[in-house]
């Protein structure tokens, strides 16, 4: 892919659940791609990721400026282009026992550019992903969005979320097709041979969270439906990506590997160079969340880009998303020079699409400073999603202990309650007693009776703890917290705890700068704060403030 913006590294997640097939195929008016001229795009900035996309099922792309709009995280830009593909196995019109192995991508849609996508001989007609006019209003250039009214369609009169409100700090809405790619003798809807591709569509949002938590993520959702007469019934979907590590002329020498345990992609430049001295690169990585099947990463490779190694190969494309195709990872640290510009794929296991019937294939990125943090943010992930994406139903709620709440036993009854306390379901509970509230197993599947009684014995005194459930059923999750934090003190001194809460970690600030911060102790003693600031990395230190404990 032709280089014309900075490079560097982030991380991605990519979600998908099986949603229930209707019971009639639906064709709806605006199952028509308005054409290239309809490509929209929108410029993510709620957060510390900033980055343009477009309604073509890209993020970044060919020709966008480089370290501003091309997946930039504090200053350097780590992404060339990322798109979604889907592709099926479909027998052939002109003899159907023969198979096609049949991708839709959107790549290269954004901008023309027939360099890495799907385009008709005459170099204009794109083959792939379209946007419709389902969520447009043809009035904006921009994708429609919960920050500004004038891009919804105007029929409607608030945001359509998936729930009704907006959930995040920035969401956004569009619908593609596939109906203009006539690539391959295969008609999905028989009655309409103008209709062709895989009769697909597919339903885009996109979510940014301003929360400290989630300030380094992007979420991205796609649910693609069939909208033809004719069963899928060898189906692969992910996501392709090409990152750059350090910017645009910096992209030679990056690194890759796959975290199994996390079904985790990730990026990075071992010379810990880029193409502006002051900023060194970070690390880049996606993963998959939920998989049809619930098979999680099934296939994960890192090509070297060029030649053939694009997305309009289908034939490739096709067999690195299918089951058991993995690259030969850590290359790096088995040979040190086995660096260079790679792309990624990874693929979630075959799947079938009924007619009518839709899946939901979601993806985070995340960026980390380095391996360590971008572990452990793969990790604060799921959590975070249960959390904010947790269905309305069933429902579940912690009753005890209380925000506020001292424990001085060696026990605790944990009490929660339900819409069906039954022992059909299961529930699991976790604790956390940091300020970052990272998740420590208590117990898993536990009867779903109301009360569960926690041993604490060895657990250290703290301020902090709050505890967290988790309730599954027929695929829909509930979650609950105790809110704000409880205390555990048992007999004995504590020692005292303090977390700075502001500034974090790679602020760029000017001005007056708040500084606050969480401190106390389990035993009820008063505690005295001091803060401090250095200028030279930690040399030396000067006192802001010192006694009291304002927060």
């Amino acid at each position: 892919m032709t280089r014309s913006c900075l490079r560097s590294i982030a991380l991605s997640l990519i979600l998908i659940a099986l949603l229930p097939a209707q019971k009639e195929v639906e064709r709806h008016q605006h199952d028509v791609p308005v054409g290239m001229n309809d490509v929209r795009s929108l410029v993510m900035d709620a957060n510390a990721i900033r980055s343009i996309v477009y309604n073509t099922g890209s993020i970044s792309g060919p020709g966008v400026m480089g370290n501003v709009l091309d997946l930039v995280w504090h200053g350097l830009g780590y992404g060339y282009e990322f798109g979604f593909v889907t592709g099926a196995l479909v027998p052939s019109a002109l003899n159907p026992a023969d198979s096609i192995r049949f991708i839709v991508d959107g790549f290269g849609s954004s901008n023309r550019s027939t360099a890495d996508g799907d385009f008709a001989p005459d170099g204009v007609t794109k083959w792939g992903w379209l946007p419709t006019l389902r969520y447009s209003n043809p009035v904006t250039k921009e994708i429609a969005n919960n920050r500004d009214p004038s891009t919804w369609p105007a029929a409607w009169s608030s945001w359509q979320g998936v729930s009704g409100p907006a959930i995040a700090d920035l969401e956004l809405l569009y619908e593609m097709s596939d109906s203009t790619d006539a690539e391959f003798p295969y008609y999905p809807i028989p009655a309409d041979t103008m209709r062709r591709g895989l009769g697909l569509t597919s339903e885009t949002r996109y979510y940014q969270f301003a929360h400290p938590n989630l300030e380094d993520i992007l979420f991205t959702f796609m649910t693609v439906k069939n909208v033809s007469p004719k069963p899928l019934t060898k189906m692969v979907a992910g996501v392709l990506g090409d990152p750059h590590i350090g910017g645009p002329s910096n992209f030679y020498d990056d690194a890759q590997d796959f975290d199994p345990a996390r079904g985790m992609f990730y990026s990075w430049d071992p010379d810990n160079l880029s193409d502006i001295p002051a900023l060194p690169p970070g690390y880049f990585a996606y993963r998959y969340m939920a998989t049809p099947s619930d098979k999680g990463v099934t296939s994960a490779s890192a090509l070297i880009f060029g030649g053939a190694n694009r997305p309009k190969n289908d034939t490739l494309m096709y067999n690195r998303l299918s089951e058991g195709m993995f690259s030969d990872f850590g290359l790096y640290s088995k040979d040190p020079n086995s660096l260079g510009d790679y792309i990624l794929i990874m693929g979630s296991g075959f799947f079938t699409l009924a007619p009518g019937a839709s899946e939901r294939l979601g993806t985070a990125y995340l960026f980390a400073t380095d391996l360590a943090a971008l572990t452990e943010r793969a990790d604060l992930v799921d959590r975070e999603y249960i959390i904010r994406f947790s269905s309305p139903a069933p429902t579940v709620a912690i009753t005890s202990p209380l925000p506020g709440s001292v424990s001085d036993a060696s026990s605790l009854n944990i009490q929660w309650t339900d819409t069906a306390l039954d022992n059909d379901t299961t529930v699991s509970l976790y604790y956390s007693n940091t300020v970052n509230e990272q998740w420590k197993q208590i117990a898993k599947n536990v009867p779903n009776n109301g009360s569960y009684l926690w041993n604490t014995a060895s657990l250290p005194d703290g301020i902090l703890y709050k505890i967290h459930i988790v309730k599954v059923k027929n695929g829909m999750t509930a979650y609950d917290s105790t809110g704000g934090y409880f205390t555990l003190n048992k007999p004995g001194d504590a020692a005292p705890e303090g977390k700075l809460l502001s500034p974090r970690n790679l602020m760029l600030v000017s001005g007056t700068l708040p500084v606050t911060w969480l401190a106390g102790d389990a035993d009820g003693d008063a505690v005295n704060v001091t803060v401090q600031f250095s200028a030279d990395d930690g040399g030396t230190f000067t006192t802001l403030q010192g006694g009291g404990n304002p927060g």
